[in-house]
């Protein structure tokens, strides 16, 4: 099967594509072809043989499970808009005391109303915001090693997610770091939506910084490993491995109620309530997905490889967090 005989038969750029691969049994694409691409295929004079590789690849994509799309998942739904609501909240009531001058609002807080409204929530909210990251970050790593498909590199799997997640981290610091160092949004920096708005700004550079270190030590470290042992560097440092990915969520979410107090700040409550009901569909949005991806399983494995897989990830993070343990020990 030649491009020029395929050309000639009429077929799209598409069907000669998927026909001219080196993998002729590669399914995937078969939705590539037509109505039209089959009639010439079989009207303009090809082998038999030709023929025959076509009916089987059709007759084992029929034969294949296809992986229909979750259906609604209630608790999934309510539980993103919650969280959505919870990140979206501070703005909303520290933008509204700034609108209606509430505990003196519009001027520089005062050393004990600093402490008070500034220092001790905004510890509060960093502790929970590690707790949670410190929590979940092997969540990506392990669903990559326990989902990914039969004869796919994990190294080459890790180093395509770390360069990415590096990558858009970079582009998010040069966005944070810029309004950082900008005009606040309000005449009074000092006021209490003026340092909100720099502790969210914080907030989201320091996991971004984070993401964009750990991705580059990762990869200095796993590039020149071969298959083997990029699998047990993974599995010992599975944690490591995921945590860009959610630092760069957490960078995104605490980067948009920054934007949000800009509006209050600049534009009045009107426009900020309008943009902090924009940060819950965001937040939903992004937490729903990962929760239906997370919840996803590949149909293209076996029982016995998924139980395999899932109980050696179990280990992996077993192992991980004894590992950190026993670290901690000896440097006490």
């Amino acid at each position: 099967l030649t491009n020029e005989s395929l050309s000639k038969a009429g077929l799209s750029a598409a069907a000669i594509a998927l026909l001219t691969s080196q993998d002729v049994t590669h399914l995937d694409e078969v939705h590539a072809f037509g109505a039209d691409d089959w009639a010439h295929l079989f009207a303009n004079g090809l082998t038999l043989g030709h023929k025959r590789k076509l009916l089987e690849m059709v007759e084992q994509f029929q034969a294949r499970p296809l992986s229909m799309p979750p259906p609604p998942n209630i608790k999934f739904n309510f539980g993103s808009i919650i969280v959505g609501l919870a990140f979206a909240a501070p703005s909303i009531v520290i933008g509204a005391i700034h609108e209606f001058g509430a505990y003196g609002a519009t001027r520089a807080l005062l050393f004990d109303e600093s402490m008070l409204f500034v220092l001790l929530p905004g510890a509060a909210y960093l502790i929970l915001m590690i707790i949670i990251i410190e929590a979940n970050r092997s969540t990506f790593s392990t669903d990559v090693l326990e989902q990914r498909s039969v004869g796919v590199s994990v190294r080459d799997a890790m180093r395509s997610a770390l360069t990415n997640m590096a990558v858009v981290a970079a582009l998010l610091l040069t966005v944070i770091i810029a309004m950082m160092q900008v005009d606040s949004p309000i005449d009074e920096p000092r006021a209490l939506l003026g340092q909100w708005y720099q502790i969210f700004l914080y907030s989201a550079m320091v996991p971004c910084f984070s993401a964009v270190i750990l991705s580059s030590m990762l990869l200095l470290y796993i590039e020149p490993l071969d298959e083997s042992a990029a699998v047990s560097f993974v599995g010992t440092f599975v944690d490591f491995f995921g945590e860009p990915s959610f630092a760069v969520i957490f960078g995104i979410a605490n980067f948009v109620p920054a934007m949000t107090l800009w509006m209050f700040g600049a534009y009045g409550f009107a426009v900020g309530l309008v943009s902090a009901l924009s940060t819950v569909l965001l937040i939903r949005k992004v937490l729903l997905t990962y929760l239906y991806m997370n919840n996803w399983t590949n149909t293209d494995l076996d029982s016995e490889t998924m139980a395999t897989r899932m109980a050696e990830a179990k280990q992996l993070r077993q192992a991980s967090k004894i590992s950190q343990s026993l670290h901690n020990s000896r440097k006490a």
